[in-house]
């Protein structure tokens, strides 16, 4: 049945979108000190935090250190309908809470550190009211994740650094949808898919210093497979449908993209650097959406679906400013070319080309750091309508993310 391989695509979309870096809402927030540049990271130099960016920068790092960060990202989404419709819908208002844990250890005289990072690549949730418009494409979403990525960084001389990390990662997910079939009372049906999912990768980078005031960067962060072995699916349908709508179980791969990075920042005054980083996202693996069910029927059937993303880039910019030894403040921007076709937009990612301007700023007290940054994010309004469900109109998302970090430098 149509609407149930729309369900499970869904599902599939959300995934993909949330978990890695590009497209979509993405969460994007694993430093506090580089979201105020923008979220360049990949020729900086900044603790332990550098081990998400580039693990080579990482090896560079002269000290131990412990840095916590709490991210705050408040969504606004709009909905409009096609012409001539004048009905409009919103997403409900919500709180979404990623983080970062990164601890480093720097034993003296040694060239080499080592380190973990603990990080929320998505961990964001969507809903509507369930009686509006796109219920029977999505009512709400839930989706949390973490990573974990031990890394090694060793310092070739006082211009080169590598680094490696290994990355796994563990997730749950929770999907609520209407049914487009009414009991005796009027109510329509539901239907709910959840499940986990584990997966492995690996981040290595390469920095190096050719001239006393300009750094260069290199990192690649792998595509990573994640396996749903035993997801779950249940359905509150009429009786007389229960037959053919069976709770099951399903298993599906998810492959996520390969991120390639390259950035440079440099050293204009003795107080003034400037940063620069491109991100190229292999979205182009995500040409099929597939998935097993344990259980079928003459209506559920296994899904082979279509979804033809596109690679993508983003383009970062940042600047940090000495105010004083111990103040540091800092702005940047960044440009997100959606990867997602006008033909597979969706209502819990109503992706288009992204705007993002941030600011930030450190305050530095022996050995204790305090780090700021807000950003905000405006999409591109974007018109489309999906080919599979054929839901769609006009959509307009904006998101503001504050962000906080404490750090221990010992």
């Amino acid at each position: 049945m149509l609407e149930f391989r729309l369900l499970a695509a869904i599902f599939f979309i959300f995934v993909i979108v949330n978990v890695t870096v590009g497209g979509g809402f993405q969460v994007n927030l694993q430093g506090t000190k580089q979201l105020g540049m923008g979220h360049c990271g990949t020729s900086l130099i900044m603790g332990s935090e550098s081990m998400f960016f580039n693990p080579g920068a990482f090896a560079m790092s002269d000290r131990s250190s412990f840095v916590l960060s709490a991210n705050f990202v408040i969504p606004h989404i709009n909905y409009l309908a096609p012409y001539p419709s004048t009905y409009t819908a919103s997403a409900n208002k919500s709180v979404s809470t990623p983080f970062t844990i990164s601890a480093a250890v720097k034993p003296d005289s040694v060239r080499w550190i080592a380190g973990v990072s603990v990080y929320t690549p998505f961990g964001s949730g969507i809903s509507y009211e369930d009686n509006w418009l796109g219920q029977f494409v999505l009512r709400e979403m839930s989706l949390q994740a973490i990573f974990y990525q031990p890394t090694v960084g060793f310092k070739i001389n006082n211009k080169i650094g590598i680094g490696a990390g290994y990355v796994y990662g563990s997730g749950e997910f929770y999907l609520r949808k209407g049914v487009p079939l009414q009991n005796t009372d009027g109510e329509y049906g539901e239907a709910v898919l959840q499940g986990s999912g584990q997966g492995h990768g690996f981040n290595v980078g390469v920095f190096y210093n050719p001239f006393q005031n300009l750094n260069i960067g290199i990192s690649y962060r792998s595509k990573v497979a994640v396996n749903v072995k035993e997801g779950t699916a249940a359905f509150d349908v009429v009786p007389y449908l229960a037959d053919s709508f069976p709770d099951n179980t399903f298993s599906t791969k998810l492959t996520l993209p390969s991120v390639f990075n390259l950035g440079a920042s440099y050293n204009v005054s003795e107080k003034f650097k400037m940063a620069l980083d491109l991100n190229y996202v292999g979205w182009k693996v995500y040409d099929t959406l597939s998935f097993d069910f344990a259980q079928n029927s003459e209506i559920l059937d296994d899904i082979n679906s279509p979804r033809m993303y596109k690679n993508s880039y983003i383009i970062r910019l940042g600047g940090q400013y000495e105010l004083k030894p111990n103040i540091h403040l800092r702005a940047g921007a960044y440009f997100d070319k959606s990867p997602v076709l006008d033909d597979y937009i969706t209502p819990e990612t109503p992706d288009s080309d992204k705007l993002g301007l941030t600011v930030g700023g450190s305050l530095r007290a022996k050995r204790l750091q305090v780090d700021l940054a807000l950003l905000y994010i405006t999409g591109k309004k974007r018109t489309a309508i999906n080919k599979e469900t054929q839901f769609g109109g006009t959509w307009k998302a904006t998101a503001f993310v504050p962000s906080i970090s404490l750090g221990y430098l010992f």
